[in-house]
């Protein structure tokens, strides 16, 4: 997905990365019933999850230790405040 400006730089591209300490990922896990994902699955795939680095400026991170609503909504700003900016750069550029 990140070649996709390479071939045409009007389109922007950028992840939304869904922070989670292994504890709150424990605890949701855990009150999940009739759920393939068990507890003792999370330790592994945080084991091979690649955490982004600061030098991924495509990469707007939320912390989703807050309500669903709340993680939503911190997502969308997020998404609208960068829209924004890549929109003023573009219009600068004109």
């Amino acid at each position: 997905m990140r070649v996709a400006p390479y071939n045409d730089p009007s389109i922007k591209v950028h992840f939304v990365y869904l922070s989670a300490s292994e504890k709150v990922l424990l605890e949701r896990v855990t009150r999940r019933q009739d759920h393939y994902m068990g507890a003792g699955m999370v330790k592994s795939q945080l084991e091979v999850l690649e955490i982004p680095g600061p030098e991924e400026r495509d990469v707007l991170s939320v912390d989703v230790s807050a309500s669903k609503d709340e993680v939503a909504a911190q997502a969308l700003r997020l998404v609208r405040e960068t829209m924004a900016e890549e929109i003023g750069r573009d219009a600068v550029k004109l």
